[in-house]
């Protein structure tokens, strides 16, 4: 049987030598740039997709949140069109909220999984139990 503990995820720092590079070219926004932070383990397709999702709509967030900058890969979470001053003063304590609510909503997913899949085993190890005993009582 697998493993039935949920392992949560967190932030472990910024990925520094990923960190993007502003343009500074004078056009609007050009002073911004990707921020990447590394998780503590690999996300699945559905935390990914959480990350994204809940980043964009937030528990809480400052005025500085933006909607719409965030990407996820794996074991990356980037924030584009941020700076790094910005992820120190303003995101991170959202991305605290964002990491908790994800974590909560992934261990949910698990624990429907891990009982669907009890249920499964269950289910087929009666089947094979009633095969056995119909197919013992067939005389030939």
């Amino acid at each position: 049987m697998r493993d039935e503990t949920y392992v949560p995820f967190k932030i472990i720092g910024v990925n520094k030598a990923l960190v993007g590079t502003p343009l500074n070219d004078g056009s609007p926004g050009s002073a911004l740039y990707a921020v990447p932070l590394t998780l503590s383990r690999p996300l699945s397709a559905e935390e990914q997709e959480a990350m994204v999702a809940v980043w964009d709509n937030p528990p809480s967030y400052s005025s500085m949140h933006r909607p719409g900058i965030a990407r996820c890969y794996s074991t990356e979470f980037v924030l584009s069109k941020t700076t790094i001053e910005e992820v120190r003063d303003h995101h991170a304590r959202t991305l605290q909220g964002v990491v908790e609510k994800v974590n909560a909503l992934s261990e949910e997913w698990h624990r429907g999984k891990v009982a669907r899949e009890t249920e499964r085993n269950a289910q087929a190890e009666l089947h094979a139990k009633n095969v056995k005993s119909v197919a013992d009582e067939i005389e030939f």
